[in-house]
């Protein structure tokens, strides 16, 4: 069963790109995730030409950070007792020279530039897991976070509990800017050396041969059915 879902919404002034994977762990992730992106994308259909031109990009990010609660929420109350349906979300909106992202989970959203030599590379996300929470790692070595049970274990998602604490980061997007969003069935299949030479590739050619390119090396790395990516490149004159 495929847990991911994706979904890519325009507006002459404003674009919402989404990944979705719902957790593997869990009875109903397909679910979830799937649910979320209706949601969001019924949200859109009847919102977005109403409000783009006349609210401000953070009142934009607000009703999209509203929808995705009240989505968790129906989630969590629809869910049967004793079955656990979840989902991890990581969401871009891009409006004129404005970016926003909302996340929960460890879906992954990065920032990429040309830079003289090579590439500037950030992951504006992190990981809603274990090892990223302060008071689980105090006075831990290295090697005994990676050896904990809970090491990898996700704290945050979409639909697991009663309410929801979404991540939200908002920025400038800058010339020449590339997003990628992606599940981790791609991100921990793919090296850094290899994830660079593939955003090179959409940068310097073409964003549809480097999503080829990227699909070549999970799979052979091993990766499961499930994964996803979409790339987001902002072209400015």
């Amino acid at each position: 069963m495929n847990q991911d879902r994706i979904c890519i919404l325009s507006h002459p002034d404003c674009c919402l790109f989404v990944v979705c994977d719902g957790m593997g762990g869990s009875d109903h992730g397909e679910r979830a995730s799937e649910t979320l992106v209706n949601h969001i994308t019924e949200w859109w259909d009847n919102n977005i030409n109403r409000i783009c031109d006349i609210l401000s990009f953070n009142d934009i990010i607000d009703g999209i950070r509203q929808c995705i609660t009240e989505t968790s929420n129906y989630i969590w109350e629809t869910t049967r007792e004793n079955e656990f349906c979840g989902s991890t979300i990581a969401a871009l909106l891009v409006k004129n020279d404005n970016y926003g992202i909302i996340w929960a989970g460890d879906s992954r959203i990065y920032e990429i530039h040309k830079r003289l030599f090579g590439l500037d590379v950030k992951q504006l996300t992190v990981d809603d897991v274990w090892e990223n929470k302060a008071e689980n790692i105090a006075r831990k070595t290295e090697s005994e976070i990676r050896s904990d049970k809970n090491y990898g274990h996700l704290t945050n998602a979409i639909g697991i509990r009663k309410s929801v604490a979404l991540n939200i980061r908002t920025g400038t997007v800058a010339a020449g800017t590339l997003f990628a969003l992606m599940s981790d069935g791609i991100y921990k299949y793919i090296n850094r050396n290899d994830f660079n030479k593939c955003m090179q590739t959409a940068l310097h050619e073409d964003v549809n041969n480097s999503i080829r390119l990227i699909k070549e090396i999970v799979d052979r790395n091993g990766a499961p059915d499930n994964y996803s990516i979409i790339l987001v490149a902002e072209s400015k004159q």
